[in-house]
């Protein structure tokens, strides 16, 4: 359940990650009724889920999907922004958890909450791919930026 929403050719980047092969341009396709969305700029995944949300296993599977659709054949870094989200379903993190479109995955969070659900996503799922909490965006991309595939 996903729609594609808007799809821009400028986009404000800061200026150190504004170096991607892929360019700047910018999709977004929205995930179910308000619950996320996922999005594809200066060669990066955005995963950005609403705050409050408990994602089920057909959350997870509209995100992959809308990733897979926004990637096409390419592999591309992904960051994760979580909203403080209530519940995250064990079909969901398994859900996440298959190989896909993103070549390593930053965790993106700012409570508690968001500490102790990433670290308990990371350390009970064999992940396809590096992947990291941050509190940061500017270390969150830098990591993301860093790596190589």
């Amino acid at each position: 359940m996903f729609t594609v929403v808007r799809e821009h050719k400028e986009l404000t980047v800061p200026e150190q990650f504004n170096s991607s092969p892929w360019g700047v341009t910018m999709a977004e396709v929205s995930i179910g009724a308000g619950r996320g969305a996922v999005e594809l700029s200066a060669g990066i995944l955005h995963l950005k889920w609403s705050t409050g949300q408990a994602i089920n296993e057909e959350d997870a599977r509209a995100a992959v999907t809308a990733a897979q659709q926004l990637s096409g054949n390419h592999r591309y870094p992904m960051l994760v922004t979580m909203a403080a989200p209530v519940w995250l379903s064990c079909k969901a993190r398994k859900v996440l958890a298959l190989p896909g479109q993103a070549t390593r995955i930053a965790i993106l969070g700012s409570s508690p909450v968001d500490r102790v659900i990433a670290k308990f996503f990371l350390t009970g799922n064999t992940m396809p791919c590096p992947a990291r909490f941050f509190t940061s965006t500017e270390k969150a991309l830098t990591w993301l930026n860093a790596m190589t595939d």
